[in-house]
């Protein structure tokens, strides 16, 4: 088991199980069928999202600046 520890405290922050080899590549192909559809979504479509996206950022700075420090 993999844990992320803050080094601050020596908190436990979170667990992780290692990943299976097969259940990896599943992930990797997975991800690789989603770019190309991805690639091929009409340019305003990903305009719009990337632009929601970076709104939903902006939104949550505060904590996400949080679980990065």
């Amino acid at each position: 088991m993999f844990k992320s520890i803050n080094p601050a405290d020596f908190e436990i922050i979170k667990s992780y199980y290692p990943i299976r080899n097969d259940d990896l590549q599943k992930i990797i192909t997975a991800s690789e069928e989603d770019q190309k559809k991805w690639k091929e979504t009409d340019f305003s479509l990903r305009k719009k999202l990337m632009k929601n996206a970076s709104e939903i950022l902006r939104q949550k700075k505060e904590s996400l600046a949080n679980l990065m420090t």
